[in-house]
C-alpha cells in the first residue's frame, strides 16, 4: 500500500513537473530603486566658484596648477562614518558617481538626490520642486539630463560648490543648498521626522575603496533639518565660507585619472544622539592623527618647510630620473638608427623602448609632466618588425623628440 502511495505521488509530481515545463512565465516591469545617487558636474542653482576657471584656457591653467599640491590628501571619514553610525543610531545611505577632468571641463558643482529612481530613462510623470524652494522650474529636467530619474519629488536634495583656493592648489566643498523633506526612517516609539544631517565626501582612484584614509575626502555638516524646509548658504563671497568643508588636494597625477566620487548620507535624530554620532568619529585615534598631520602641515611653518623640502627633494630625484632616461632614449634610438648590423639595431630598439617606459612613468609621477613621450609613441617601434621598417620608425620617432 505505501509502495503503491508513492507511486502515485511521484507520478504526480512528475505530472506537475511537465505541466510547469510547458507553461509561459510572464514578466513585468520592476519598479523603481529607491536610495542615494550623486551628480557631478554643472551647476544647477548656483554660479561657479568665483576662484573657478570657466574658460578652456582657464581650465588648463587649473588643472596645471594642481600639479603644485604636495600630496593628495583631506581627512576622510567615510568610512568611519559608517561605522559610527551603527553605533549611534544613525541611518545612512550611501551613493558614488564616476568622473573624468579634463583641461576644459573640470567639475564646478555636486548634485546630491535622495528618493525613487527609475533605471533606464526620466519617467512621463511631472513634478516640480516645492515652492519659494530656490530651485529651478526645471529641475527636473536638469536632474534627467544628469540621468538622475526620479520618479517623483526627491525626499532630499542637495547642491553644492567645488571651490579652488586662490592659488589653484587645492579644493574645498562649499554647500549651497539643502531641501529635506521626508527621513530615510522612523522609529515606532520617536515618529518625530526632524533630523541632523551630515554628508561625507569621498574621492578615489580605480582600484581603491572610498573608507581608504589616503584618499581626499570632505566633511559637510548641514545641522538640523524639519521636514519640508530648503537651508540656503552664502556661496560666491569674497572670503570662504564657515559652512564649507576643510581643504583637500589631488595632484594633477590624480586629476587626470577617472574618479569616483562617493557619498555617504547620515542622518541622526535628536541633537544629543548627533554630538555622541560626531563625538565618536572625532574621537577615532586615526582620525586624530590625519587632522593633526593636516593642521601641522597648515599651521606650524616647521612642519610646513619639512614637508615642501621632502617634497622638493622627491622631485629633483625624479627630474633626474627622468632626463637620465631621455639621454638614454635619444641615445638608444640614434643606435639604432645608424647600425648596419639587424641584430645590433633590434638590440639598440628595445633599449630605446625600455628607455621610452621608464620615462613615461617618471614623468606622469613628476608635479609638471613634460609629455614628450606617450604610449602611442612608444608603440610604434615595432623590436619584432624587419629591419628596414624598425630603422625608419627610430629614425622618425627620434626626430620627432624634442632637443629638452
Amino acid at each position: 500500500m505505501k509502495a503503491r502511495n508513492a507511486v502515485t505521488l511521484l507520478g504526480g509530481a512528475l505530472l506537475l513537473a511537465g505541466c510547469s515545463h510547458q507553461a509561459e512565465q510572464e514578466f513585468t516591469p520592476a519598479g523603481p530603486v529607491a536610495g542615494l545617487q550623486v551628480a557631478i558636474g554643472d551647476c544647477m542653482v548656483v554660479r561657479p566658484a568665483p576662484t573657478a576657471k570657466t574658460t578652456e584656457e582657464g581650465n588648463k591653467e587649473l588643472m596645471t596648477a594642481l600639479a603644485t599640491a604636495l600630496i593628495s590628501q583631506g581627512v576622510n571619514y567615510l568610512g568611519r562614518a559608517a561605522t559610527a553610525a551603527g553605533e549611534a543610531k544613525t541611518w545612512t545611505t550611501q551613493g558614488a558617481r564616476n568622473f573624468q577632468a579634463t583641461a576644459s571641463a573640470f567639475p564646478q558643482c555636486i548634485q546630491v538626490v535622495r528618493g525613487q529612481f527609475f533605471t533606464e530613462g526620466p519617467g512621463q510623470t511631472a513634478w516640480s520642486p516645492p515652492g519659494n524652494s530656490g530651485w529651478p522650474s526645471n529641475t527636473k529636467a536638469e536632474l534627467d539630463a544628469r540621468g538622475l530619474f526620479l520618479t517623483g519629488m526627491p525626499d532630499f536634495l542637495f547642491e553644492a560648490q567645488i571651490v579652488p583656493s586662490q592659488d589653484l592648489t587645492s579644493f574645498a566643498i562649499r554647500p549651497a543648498i539643502a531641501t529635506y523633506l521626508t527621513p530615510i526612517d522612523t522609529r515606532f516609539l520617536r515618529p518625530g521626522k526632524e533630523r541632523n544631517i551630515a554628508l561625507f565626501f569621498a574621492i578615489t582612484p580605480p582600484g581603491t575603496k572610498p573608507t581608504l584614509d589616503s584618499n581626499p575626502g570632505a566633511t559637510l555638516v548641514l545641522g538640523t533639518l524639519q521636514p519640508a524646509s530648503t537651508r540656503r548658504y552664502s556661496v560666491n563671497g569674497p572670503v570662504t565660507s564657515p559652512y564649507e568643508s576643510p581643504w583637500f588636494t589631488l595632484t594633477l597625477k590624480d586629476a587626470y585619472k577617472p574618479l569616483t566620487l562617493s557619498v555617504l548620507m547620515s542622518e541622526t535624530q535628536g541633537e544629543q544622539a548627533f554630538l555622541a554620532f560626531m563625538g565618536s568619529l572625532l574621537s577615532d585615534p586615526k582620525v586624530i592623527a590625519a587632522a593633526n598631520a593636516d593642521l601641522a602641515n597648515q599651521l606650524v611653518p616647521p612642519v610646513r618647510q619639512a614637508n615642501e623640502l621632502a617634497a622638493d627633494t622627491k622631485q629633483y630625484e625624479s627630474d633626474s630620473k627622468r632626463e637620465g632616461f631621455y639621454l638614454t632614449v635619444r641615445e638608444k634610438l640614434q643606435d639604432c638608427a645608424d647600425a648596419k648590423d639587424p641584430t645590433a639595431m633590434r638590440k639598440a630598439a628595445k633599449e630605446a623602448v625600455s628607455a621610452m617606459r621608464q620615462y613615461f612613468v617618471t614623468d606622469t609621477a613628476t608635479r609638471s609632466p613634460k609629455g614628450n613621450i606617450s604610449k602611442s609613441l612608444i608603440a610604434r617601434i615595432d623590436v619584432e618588425g624587419t629591419a628596414s621598417s624598425l630603422k625608419s620608425s627610430c629614425q622618425s620617432v627620434l626626430k620627432g623628440l624634442p632637443e629638452d
